[in-house]
């Protein structure tokens, strides 16, 4: 019974608030922000710091990447060499050997 009652009297009013003080007149004013600007520059700071570490893992990430990227070319490069019949670095002494024969043509036995 107290819903419909609301709904048809209505709600009372609301008791008057006590007007807030005024934030210029507070004594501690002065202390709460030098307290909220050195937190602030805390802040910065950190943010900074973190901002730098990432930038360098990003660096070395990329360096990573392009090294592994030239590793990749390298091996292609020898891969297709091979698929081809080019050694380019003879693996075995017995490689090596028939290679030098052939660079200055001697016959390969």
């Amino acid at each position: 019974m107290g819903l419909i009652k609301r709904i048809l009297v209505g709600s009372p009013p609301e008791p008057p608030r006590e007007p807030s003080p005024n934030p210029a007149h507070d004594p501690n004013l002065l202390a709460r922000l030098d307290n909220l600007e050195a937190s602030m520059r805390a802040l910065k700071l950190e943010w900074e710091d973190i901002y730098d570490k990432i930038g360098v893992r990003l660096g070395r990430l990329s360096r990573i990447k392009q090294q592994i990227e030239r590793q990749d070319r390298a091996e292609a490069t020898n891969d297709e060499q091979r698929d081809l019949g080019i050694t380019s670095q003879p693996t075995s002494p017995g490689d090596q050997l028939r290679a030098a024969r052939a660079r200055y043509g001697r016959r390969i036995v």
